[in-house]
């Protein structure tokens, strides 16, 4: 591997664990304050940073509450999953597979709070994304 590549790469993991803290630590924010109840500028002080950084790393403000709910998505999605693959009848699936959600609230509860009570501030093609997985998941139920 070149030595630009590596740059590339070890840029890229630093760039996306930055970007991963700004999701945990907004996502406590918009808990506790609601997601339209928080603006831009809060969101960049809590994560000490300017407006120019967080559009680097976020994007936009629904792009943040999208990650978020994706976080959420992700997590719950991998629990389904190990649940299919395990061994055991469908009670004791059901069993785990509660397991696995509380695992997630607890892990991630602020992130589990912004998923359920924020989502309808996702417009357009992130709505539609946040309900096709949603089914996604339910079908997997």
């Amino acid at each position: 591997m070149s030595s630009a590549a590596a740059d590339d790469t070890k840029r890229s993991a630093k760039w996306q664990e930055r970007r991963d803290v700004i999701i945990d630590t907004s996502a406590t924010v918009f808990a506790r304050r609601g997601y339209h109840a928080t603006g831009i500028a809060e969101l960049c002080e809590v994560n000490g940073f300017g407006k120019g950084a967080f559009y680097y790393y976020i994007g936009s403000k629904e792009e943040l509450l999208a990650a978020i709910h994706d976080r959420v998505m992700d997590e719950v999605m991998a629990g389904a999953d190990r649940v299919a693959r395990a061994d055991g009848s469908p009670s004791a699936q059901l069993a785990m597979l509660g397991a696995e959600l509380l695992g997630v609230i607890h892990r991630y509860p602020d992130h589990v709070w912004v998923f359920l009570h924020e989502f309808p501030a996702l417009t357009d093609e992130r709505a539609e994304q946040f309900r096709t997985r949603r089914r996604s998941y339910e079908r997997r139920v």
